[in-house]
């Protein structure tokens, strides 16, 4: 076998790690593996060497970038010693990518870990599965593309790679705004359509997404059309298998919007932990108002307001939108 990398271990010895040696301490168990790593002295770059080269064995045609500091690739920890990095790359030398590659053992974590880190984790591991889930099955030109992933089981080591867009069209909006462009209707129209699209796409597979908002959609530009919307984060996103559509889920009520976007959420949303279709519904409603107002985010007339209490004016007052957008396009779902 052909070593790769010489590694100072803590006895000041020197031992060769053969590249077969690396995966396979890659996709152990990841208590065994923390065994491993620990008693191992290896440097942060080397180990991003090693992880990438046994990504890119994983799926051929993909191109991992170097170089950028490890810690800013970590996406969310466990408290078992697992962690989610973002890498960027390219795939078949035409597809700008971002690549999620899952790790165990690698880092010494707290018995419990930062709350956030730890929804951010989790977010990464309900996109994986949902796009996995619905792309099986087929694609769609508005929701991105899993192009390729690498799953065993039992996960001890998983990757996926998804199109990767620089422009999200929350800040198309904001841009448009900062320019004093107007965007013509026609465009306006045809950005909703795209997001109802996308949208009937997931819940035709039985997928609530839970955080439908501007800022989860970009603009794609590389494809046969000049301009495309496409939805690209899943990090909420919840698989309805339950008898008809109404799907119940317990401690995501948060006001603070550091789980799900209150001022976007149905009344059912933060008062009853409940989501479904309808509650995608809803938070529809306010993303199109957001392209129809370049941008603004819902019930800007009261953000002198606490969030509680704007929310209890919705539920309870029943309170209107401010008529900001032509009303055929609330009804462009039915």
């Amino acid at each position: 076998m052909k070593a790769i990398q010489c590694i100072r271990s803590p006895k000041s010895m020197f031992s060769m790690l053969p590249l077969d040696v690396i995966s396979m301490v890659l996709r152990i168990d990841a208590r065994d593996s923390f065994s491993i790593w620990s008693n191992i002295s290896l440097a942060d770059g080397e180990f991003q060497r090693m992880v990438s080269q046994h990504a890119e064995a994983q799926i051929p045609g993909l191109v991992l970038q170097r170089g950028f500091p490890l810690e800013k690739q970590i996406v969310g920890k466990r408290s078992d010693h697992a962690v989610w990095l973002r890498v960027k790359g390219t795939f078949m030398s035409r597809h700008e990518v971002d690549v999620m590659i899952f790790v165990t053992g690698r880092y010494p974590t707290r018995l419990k870990v930062n709350d956030q880190e730890d929804i951010e984790f989790g977010n990464t591991e309900t996109e994986f599965d949902i796009l996995r889930s619905i792309q099986y099955r087929q694609q769609h030109r508005n929701v991105v593309q899993l192009l390729a992933f690498c799953d065993p089981n039992p996960r001890s080591f998983a990757m996926f790679a998804v199109e990767k867009y620089e422009c999200t069209l929350l800040k198309y909006l904001y841009a448009a705004r900062s320019n004093n462009e107007e965007l013509k209707l026609k465009w306006k129209v045809k950005r909703c359509l795209e997001m109802l699209n996308a949208i009937d796409f997931l819940h035709f597979h039985k997928i609530v997404h839970r955080d439908i908002m501007a800022d989860v959609f970009s603009m794609r530009y590389n494809g046969p059309d000049p301009e495309v919307l496409v939805l690209t984060s899943f990090k909420r996103a919840i698989a309805n298998d339950e008898a008809g559509n109404t799907t119940m889920i317990g401690h995501v009520r948060d006001l603070n919007s550091t789980q799900i976007p209150t001022r976007w959420s149905a009344p059912e949303s933060f008062l009853q932990d409940r989501f479904d279709t309808y509650s995608d519904i809803w938070m529809l409603g306010h993303a199109i108002r957001e392209i129809f107002t370049c941008g603004c985010q819902p019930y800007t007339e009261m953000y002198s307001e606490d969030t509680g209490d704007i929310m209890a004016k919705v539920t309870y007052f029943k309170i209107a939108f401010t008529k900001k957008c032509p009303s055929y396009c609330f009804i462009l779902y039915c």
